[in-house]
């Protein structure tokens, strides 16, 4: 791999961070540059397994996971395979896998959203086609499993499928409760828990079962991948709500238009009850900002500023981050292990 193909590709990552402050982008730096060539190779791998005997699907495959991304997946995956010893080259297979299946997912999300717009470009459904996407996700799932038990990871594999279950689970609760403006916290964190985490806390037990770890140090990395995938989603539902088109790629109050109750809303209602008929004239209207819309986003960016709301929001993310640094305290001193508290400081110091 070239030196400019090198450059281009972490150029790609940091340029998807959705704007973050300094701080931030400092700590993401320092838990990316450790494990820079393993994630070079996870892009390379993941270019290289997109084939189809079908025309135009490896290029419709390929186009969400060539527009980069974060790859916080990847990344978790190779920083805790060399956290825990592994010396091999299979955690390659394992970082890429699950950047194939969040790949995955995304596509089946736009289509259900019906979304026009993912990391500031069009979504792939609205270029090629809903049913088609569909298929393709389905598609790259099945080359995930393919990846892995061709490799012989059948323990591994078999901790995919319960992650998959739980991930599927977790986006019919989230319909299930779509447009529900009495949905609970309780039920809006355990949507998250199995729709994002779940996927988290694979990234980072495959590691090491890999590295043939004990039971009770995978138990311990699944916890620190439950942790951080908890904290990273109640974040970028935070940023749904504060942050600008520029900044996240998308619509502001997108998933609120798609009728998602998130943490930032339910907190938002519990204070003030009395907008509840704004937000749901907004959520019939759509995310049109020349009219309602702009009223909307004023009332819950002003919202939340407040320091009691503001609190409500942002005391699990510390307790999750908290306790994502508390689970790793066995793991032997090394560089990785400080990426991986690089990457909880990261979350920590993002601009939501």
């Amino acid at each position: 791999m070239s030196l400019q193909t090198t450059s281009s590709f972490l150029q790609v990552v940091t340029d998807h961070l959705q704007a973050p402050q300094p701080d931030a982008a400092d700590f993401f730096q320092k838990s990316f540059t450790p494990v820079k060539p393993d994630l070079e190779k996870v892009e390379l791998f993941l270019r290289q397994s997109l084939q189809s005997k079908v025309e135009g699907v490896p290029q419709m495959m390929a186009y969400l996971v060539e527009s980069g991304g974060k790859r916080v997946r990847p990344l978790v995956s190779c920083l805790v395979a060399h956290a825990c010893g592994y010396h091999g080259n299979d955690h390659i297979v394992v970082a890429s896998v699950a950047e194939l299946l969040h790949t995955a997912t995304l596509y089946h999300d736009d289509v259900v959203d019906n979304s026009k717009l993912r990391r500031g470009r069009q979504t792939a459904n609205s270029i090629f086609g809903n049913k088609i996407m569909v298929l393709a996700g389905d598609l790259m799932l099945a080359h995930s499993y393919a990846l892995l038990m061709g490799g012989g990871y059948f323990e591994i594999s078999q901790a995919l499928s319960n992650t998959v279950r739980q991930m599927v689970e977790g986006e019919i609760l989230q319909l299930q409760c779509e447009g529900d403006l009495t949905t609970t916290p309780e039920q809006y964190l355990e949507i998250i828990q199995d729709k994002t985490a779940s996927l988290f806390a694979w990234c980072a037990m495959a590691p090491g079962m890999l590295a043939g770890q004990s039971s009770a140090m995978i138990e311990s990395l699944n916890q620190f991948g439950h942790h951080i995938g908890m904290a990273f989603q109640l974040v970028d539902d935070v940023m749904d709500f504060s942050s600008s088109r520029e900044t996240m790629g998308k619509i502001p109050l997108q998933d609120l238009f798609e009728g998602k109750i998130t943490l930032p809303l339910i907190v938002i209602l519990k204070h003030y009850p009395h907008i509840r008929p704004e937000i749901e004239r907004f959520m019939m209207r759509g995310p049109s900002l020349s009219d309602s819309g702009a009223g909307v986003l004023n009332v819950l960016k002003n919202a939340l500023s407040e320091k009691a709301i503001l609190e409500d929001i942002k005391n699990p993310i510390r307790l999750h981050l908290t306790q994502a640094k508390a689970v790793l305290g066995d793991l032997p001193p090394s560089v990785y292990k400080d990426g991986l508290f690089s990457l909880v400081d990261f979350l920590a110091n993002r601009d939501y």
